[in-house]
């Protein structure tokens, strides 16, 4: 399907439009460079030069230089192995293997703060790039400190993407991974920074979020896109793709970039190994938390399993999970509704937002479960705290 010339208001307009241009990943330089000219126009490359390098070039030989210009940023890729971006791959082009810039110039502060900003984001996404991302990291975690107030950083992965990919190809794995960047970007605070890792991996900064608000945001995130019909280039549906996400806090799980990067990380591996489509945190580990071995019955059900409840025997209790044992199995990964009964103290109280981490067959027709409550609300987790001081 060919893409069809578009008019635009000013010059700049389609400047911008040209270097944030997507680029397919099978796509030749050839290719891309003939998608380009069939969208913008024959002359944009020639346009793109001299904006970025100041050489008038004709248009035929503007385009001969572009398709070498994005050959060579292919090979510094590779010798480098990270991402080297346009404005320097033009420039180191034109002074090193093709030496029509002699004396490379200064840019106006405009024009440079313009170019700086199209670095820094991802082409396919529209999200901020890893680059940028190392460096607002540092910013907000020493804002953190000077403040004294929490931020929270998400890193979320696409399930089963390689499969997604090799199943569906990867214009479908493209727009998957363009959906997933909108679905972030319409979550996102103006003060949030929503970045493209690498990959399917995408990382969520949050400034000034607790741990608790945190998880609030990645469960929506996490529904989002579970809810989420992403479509291919004619428009005809695909399967829906699922996030797992991984979360960690400063000053919480620590106070470095290293430190909360990792506990992130380890979260994320936690979500993956536990059944994917879920959110777990560096401190949800039952290990973690300090269990309370209690004496309490549970209304346990899946979400979707209509309106019949099963009965548990409630083995511990913390306010950020449960073990249990109950008569039919409850695989990983499944959203619970329980109602906790205490009937001594003529209590109850529902708990939403429950997740099955693991389960174990204990003997014929018993199970033992581990569950989460990942997305309980804070005034819910301080409830469960008062049913804990009152058992104990």
């Amino acid at each position: 399907m060919k893409d069809h010339p578009v008019t635009f208001v000013d010059a700049t307009s389609r400047i911008n439009a040209f270097l944030a241009f997507p680029r397919g990943n099978n796509e030749t330089a050839k290719q891309y460079c003939e998608r380009l000219a069939q969208r913008l126009g024959e002359d944009v490359f020639a346009e793109a030069i001299h904006y970025l390098s100041d050489i008038k070039l004709p248009a035929t030989e503007a385009r001969r230089h572009w398709e070498a210009i994005i050959k060579h940023r292919d090979t510094l890729r590779a010798l480098t192995e990270r991402e080297f971006e346009l404005l320097a791959t033009v420039v180191d082009y034109f002074t090193s293997v093709n030496p029509l810039l002699v004396t490379p110039i200064t840019l106006e502060a405009d024009t440079l703060a313009h170019c700086q900003r199209l670095m820094m984001l991802d082409d396919l996404t529209g999200l901020y790039n890893r680059r940028y991302f190392s460096a607002e990291l540092q910013k907000e975690i020493e804002r953190s400190r000077r403040l004294k107030r929490p931020m929270a950083l998400l890193m979320a992965d696409i399930d089963h993407f390689k499969t997604f990919n090799d199943t569906h190809g990867h214009a479908a794995g493209d727009m998957a991974l363009a959906s997933v960047g909108k679905i972030m970007r319409d979550s996102a605070r103006l003060m949030d920074q929503a970045i493209r890792y690498g990959g399917e991996e995408f990382v969520f900064i949050l400034p000034h979020t607790s741990k608790e608000d945190a998880i609030v945001v990645a469960e929506r995130l996490r529904r989002a896109m579970e809810v989420h019909i992403p479509s291919d280039a004619a428009g005809d549906p695909l399967p829906p793709v699922t996030l797992s996400i991984g979360l960690s806090a400063c000053p919480d799980d620590g106070e470095d970039p290293i430190t909360l990067i990792e506990a992130a990380d380890r979260a994320l591996y936690r979500a993956k190994g536990q059944g994917r489509n879920q959110v777990c945190t560096q401190s949800d580990d039952f290990r973690r938390s300090k269990r309370f071995p209690v004496q309490l019955c549970a209304q346990c059900q899946l979400s979707d399993s209509g309106p019949s409840p099963v009965m548990a025997q409630v083995l511990d209790l913390s306010t950020w999970g449960a073990r249990c044992e109950l008569p039919s199995i409850k695989e990983p990964g499944k959203c619970l509704s329980l109602v906790f009964q205490d009937q001594r103290n003529q209590r109850t109280l529902p708990v939403d937002g429950a997740q099955t981490v693991w389960t174990k067959s204990i003997n014929e027709g018993i199970w033992r479960m581990g569950i989460a409550f990942n997305g309980l609300s804070i005034p819910r987790r301080k409830e469960l705290q008062a049913l804990l001081e009152l058992l104990h």
